[in-house]
């Protein structure tokens, strides 16, 4: 049963493709401000040499690697999405179809 709910969720959206891209933001967000507050405390003196510069670059660029899959994947949700050949509308005037008419067939 779990496959199947995990089936549900990922073939009939691209939301979780897009969960990639905002973790890749909010982590070099974060990435950034942690770099900020380390230049503050190497400023005051109370870190260790080369610690500052070996965390802040291993955060920053794996929030960047994140947001980099996190495109790759929207390009291949939208490939997705066009490989199945659903419509985006159902168009039923141009064909001349009623809807307020009642079925013919019994």
């Amino acid at each position: 049963m779990l496959r199947f709910a995990v089936d549900g969720v990922v073939s009939f959206s691209a939301t979780p493709l897009r969960i990639g891209l905002y973790i890749g933001v909010v982590s070099a967000i974060i990435a950034m401000m942690y770099t900020i507050y380390a230049i503050v405390v190497f400023i005051m003196g109370k870190t260790i040499p080369g610690w500052l510069s070996i965390v802040g670059v291993s955060l920053f660029w794996g929030g960047v690697l994140l947001i980099m899959q996190g495109v790759t994947a929207e390009y291949v949700g939208r490939i997705y999405s066009e490989i199945k050949r659903r419509p985006l509308y159902f168009v039923s005037s141009a064909y001349g179809i009623d809807t307020n008419k009642p079925s013919e067939t019994p």
